[in-house]
């Protein structure tokens, strides 16, 4: 059972950011400023990359005594690729969105986020 909670998580915190990323731009409040905004992009995919590093620790299958076939810096590579790719997709959905645009130093922002919760996840093994 925990394997499947830990396995949604990420999928739900993906469509978390996808239902954010539709927000229309006029709806934001007046004070959210691009130093928040930031911060915003910058803990969502801290957020997702470490969920998904739970999510998928312990199931890239077992080598020698029970260790992953994949080490630790493989799977975080691919981790963060992956985040960044679900970042790829965020900022071109953000496109259609009424007032808002692709902007890449959202997509900077988003890596950077990812490649800290991976870190982050590693430093306290959660």
């Amino acid at each position: 059972m925990l394997k499947l909670i830990k396995t949604l998580l990420p999928l739900a915190w993906m469509g978390f950011i996808f239902i954010l990323s539709g927000i229309p731009a006029g709806s934001f409040p007046a004070g959210a400023t691009s130093a928040w905004q930031a911060i915003a992009h910058i803990f969502l995919y801290a957020v997702l990359s470490c969920l998904t590093l739970s999510a998928v620790q312990g199931r890239t299958g077992n080598g020698w005594r029970g260790r992953s076939l994949f080490s630790d810096w493989k799977l975080n590579f691919f981790v963060i690729a992956f985040s960044i790719l679900y970042g790829i997709t965020d900022e071109y959905h953000q496109g259609y969105v009424p007032g808002r645009f692709v902007s890449f130093s959202d997509l900077g922002l988003d890596i950077f986020g990812a490649v800290l919760g991976a870190m982050f996840y590693r430093f306290f093994k959660f």
